[in-house]
């Protein structure tokens, strides 16, 4: 007997925890997906994605409610693309940020149009990041005014050592603000992400769950980072990929298998269906108490 009435919305992140290479999602999701909707029980996704990269992903997963985009920033009606809700940094703030210059480190402003700004790239990673944007980002001068309707984020790429100096020194400009920072590609540069304190997973699903009218114990969430950290705590079911940071397996409910070895679906078949998997990852992952790394 599944466990269906204590589950009402799963969310999950989409790299790292749901999707394959090449944005495949398995087959086997897909029916589980299905079962979902069968079962009455509603799906959506949370992710550090833009929309612009998430919503071919949220058509092929039949994704109705608002979905979750750029760690908790904007929440997106995925019918219309249009935003729902949107956690900004202050115009004043931005100003100061963008006008912050890093030597060695490119610099990236998204507005709430989903489109980047920056002045020029310079780095390897920054390179890189400006071609795989394409005609989602724009050269301006450096006399360019920061949109007075809202900042999404601040984005830098740089070396290691230079990312954490503008960490530290971001820091000092807006305290509160919220950073991500992440390595790029085989090492190559990191990214620092500064948000709004408000914008987080956890937050951006709460407005969804409080809308209709789901206790954020009835949920069930994925993922795999540090962007995840808030929203795995905040759900009654927080469910963390074996390959994730070491302090959210902690914090977890479940850890679970990898998007490889289909962790989402095989979780979503023993908890809330009550399948029993006689696969070697039931004894490596306790769905009861969180695997310690």
């Amino acid at each position: 007997m599944g466990n269906t009435a204590k589950i009402a919305m799963v969310v999950s992140d989409l790299d790292g925890t749901l999707i394959l290479p090449g944005d495949r999602i398995s087959d086997k999701f897909l029916d589980v997906r299905r079962q979902l909707d069968n079962a009455g029980i509603l799906f959506t996704l949370a992710t550090g994605r833009g929309w612009f990269n998430t919503r071919e992903l949220a058509r092929r997963l039949n994704v109705s409610l608002p979905v979750v985009v750029q760690s908790g920033a904007l929440i997106i009606e995925p019918a219309s693309g249009e935003i729902i809700a949107s956690y900004c940094i202050p115009p004043a703030v931005s100003e100061v940020l963008w006008q912050f210059k890093a030597k060695a480190c490119d610099a990236f402003l998204l507005d709430l149009d989903g489109i980047y700004n920056t002045e020029g790239v310079l780095h390897p990673e920054g390179i890189k990041l400006l071609n795989y944007l394409d005609k989602q980002c724009r050269i301006v001068s450096r006399h360019w005014t920061v949109p007075a309707k809202g900042t999404v984020k601040h984005l830098f790429v740089g070396d290691r050592a230079e990312i954490l100096t503008v960490s530290c020194r971001v820091k000092a400009i807006y305290p509160e603000g919220r950073q991500i920072l992440w390595p790029g590609t085989k090492g190559s540069g990191w990214y620092l992400e500064i948000f709004a304190p408000e914008a987080t997973k956890a937050a951006a699903v709460g407005f969804i769950a409080g809308r209709l009218g789901i206790p954020m114990e009835q949920v069930m969430a994925f993922g795999d980072a540090d962007n995840d950290r808030e929203l795995i705590t905040a759900v009654g079911w927080g469910c963390a990929v074996k390959d994730a940071p070491r302090e959210l397996r902690r914090l977890a409910r479940l850890v679970i298998p990898g998007p490889r070895a289909d962790g989402v679906a095989k979780t979503l078949e023993r908890v809330v269906f009550g399948k029993e998997e006689e696969r070697r990852w039931k004894r490596l992952f306790s769905i009861f108490t969180p695997t310690r790394f």
